[in-house]
């Protein structure tokens, strides 16, 4: 075990200060500190920047977690933790806003998607009270919209809907805070969620005014260690990056030709960085056709030089970056 992981570790402990802390302050009572405990550690000895941060900047992001009431669970997907230089810091998912606001006790029930070309999307007034109409298209294309709906105890439905130009000023708000590059969560599979996490965090101001305190205390903790920029913001331009389909396709290739799953990140890698670019994730979606035909030309080679029957290990730790030159 790495040294750093072992300080963390021993930081968060099996008991005292921390564990106190936690059951003192967590807004639900299913939360249990060790089992938790056990979900940070894992996740941390999965990640390089986790383990150079702070260990009790750790600490602070689970108490952070307990006030709000969500857990690390891989499976429930409420939360996360994730590295800014060397701190760790808390952040709830769009999953996770909403058990937090049907917390409060004022909504009964959210609902949120995102518009897409193709879709309907229809709103209006009815007697005073907003209402909508949302129904998916069968051919759909770019995300135009995101929306949210909280359906109040008192029978109120409130709405709040972001057009593209605002939630990518969201995403460019992130951007200057990460040196002005924009965060891989803006750019990959989970952009959608985050256009829901906006909408679902604009939205709050719609809400009655909280009266109970450890309501108050879990948007508190929100704003404090996941703060959203909802001002005017210029948008930058970004050219989109491939899409998990995409990225399947290329996977997809691997696999008929024979190469090892343990071996398709490498692939990918190589492939990433023979075009240029950081990883796969940063490829634009424009440069597709141009990272298949790549990835053919590699593994036709790599059967080629299968022939002279290297290891398996051998061959299917071979990248494009490297066999198709």
């Amino acid at each position: 075990m790495e040294q750093q992981l072992v300080e963390v570790k021993r930081h968060l402990g099996r008991g005292g200060a921390l564990c106190k802390e936690y059951n003192r302050v967590r807004r639900d009572d299913d939360l249990d500190w060790k089992v938790e405990q056990a979900y940070a550690l894992e996740i941390i000895k999965n990640s390089k920047q986790l383990k150079r941060c702070d260990p009790d900047s750790i600490g602070r992001s689970m108490i952070d977690l307990a006030v709000m009431g969500l857990s690390l669970s891989p499976a429930m997907k409420e939360a996360y933790l994730i590295p800014y230089k060397n701190n760790c810091t808390a952040s709830p998912s769009y999953m996770g806003l909403v058990q937090i606001v049907l917390r409060t006790g004022v909504v009964t029930k959210v609902e949120t998607d995102v518009v897409r070309e193709g879709d309907t999307w229809e709103q209006w007034s009815e007697s005073g009270e907003k209402r909508f109409k949302h129904i998916i298209g069968k051919d759909r294309g770019e995300v135009t919209h995101a929306w949210v709906a909280f359906h109040l105890t008192n029978g109120d439905v409130k709405i709040e809907v972001m057009d593209r130009a605002t939630l990518r000023g969201c995403r460019d708000a992130a951007a200057k805070k990460n040196n002005g590059e924009v965060p891989f969560v803006w750019r990959g599979p989970f952009k959608e969620q985050m256009y829901k996490k906006c909408v679902v965090r604009r939205g709050w101001n719609l809400l009655p005014k909280l009266r109970d305190h450890r309501a108050v205390a879990m948007m508190d903790a929100v704003e404090r260690t996941d703060p959203m920029d909802f001002s005017e913001t210029k948008v930058i331009h970004e050219s989109d990056t491939l899409t998990s389909d995409q990225i399947s396709e290329l996977i997809n290739m691997m696999t008929g030709a024979g190469v090892q799953g343990s071996a398709h990140d490498a692939w990918l890698s190589g492939l990433a960085s023979k075009m240029g670019f950081k990883g796969i994730r940063h490829v634009s979606a424009e440069e597709f056709d141009a990272a298949a035909s790549l990835m053919k030309e590699g593994l036709e080679r790599w059967k080629m030089l299968s022939t002279s029957e290297p290891s398996d290990s051998e061959q299917d730790a071979t990248t494009p970056q490297e066999v198709a030159t």
